[in-house]
């Protein structure tokens, strides 16, 4: 019997030790994976960023060529104002 009382603890704490080193490799790929979570993260709100800031750009683009195209309709497209002709008597 102690001979068997012996071999049931030595598998327990094999077991136990199995045990242990799963929840080390599990525990260590957590970290990894959220160390990596973070980094993608902090990558989508650059990107956000950056979009925001495109977008600003492209709105004072578009306001800017309104603008010139605005300028070249009224110089340089607009039709002459009508002379008047000096009647002579």
């Amino acid at each position: 019997m102690d001979r068997s009382g012996h071999a049931i603890v030595a598998l327990l704490q094999k077991a136990a030790e199995l045990s242990n080193d799963e929840w080390d490799r599990a525990r260590s790929e957590a970290d990894e994976l959220s160390h990596q979570l973070r980094a993608a993260e902090d990558r989508i709100n650059q990107l956000e960023s950056q979009v925001e800031d495109f977008q600003d750009r492209a709105v004072r683009a578009e306001t800017w060529l309104q603008s010139i195209q605005r300028e070249i309709e009224e110089t340089l497209i607009a039709p002459p104002a009508p002379t008047r002709s000096k009647s002579r008597i």
